[in-house]
């Protein structure tokens, strides 16, 4: 069933500003997306839904889920997750399917 993991998301870009971790990404698409005509790439799953994970020192703080391409997490939230603000903080960002589950995610690393 591995034909069915949805490819991991491309261009992952954190943005760190005084009071927020900003993230944007580009999902891949496996059905029809070879185009270069199009906008944007076919979606090919029943909904459009992503799992962000972001963790610390080798420990998930917190796991989201958004429907867009775009995640903001303010600093207070990390705080609260963490217990304290992490000097560095490890984001993984997985596409979601209906039929697999999370896909292979993307990856970066911030500092904070």
């Amino acid at each position: 069933q591995h034909h069915w993991r949805p490819l991991a998301p491309v261009h992952l870009r954190p943005r760190l500003t005084a009071e927020a971790v900003t993230l944007d990404w580009i999902r891949q698409g496996r059905i029809d997306a070879d185009s270069w005509a199009l906008a944007e790439v076919p979606l090919g799953e029943a909904f459009e839904r992503y799992r962000i994970t972001l963790a610390a020192a080798g420990e998930t703080g917190l796991v989201l889920e958004t429907d867009t391409a775009h995640c903001t997490v303010t600093l207070a939230a990390i705080d609260a997750a963490f217990g304290t603000r992490p000097a560095m903080l490890d984001i993984a960002v997985a596409q979601i399917s209906e039929r697999y589950g999370p896909g292979r995610p993307a990856t970066c690393t911030i500092d904070l």
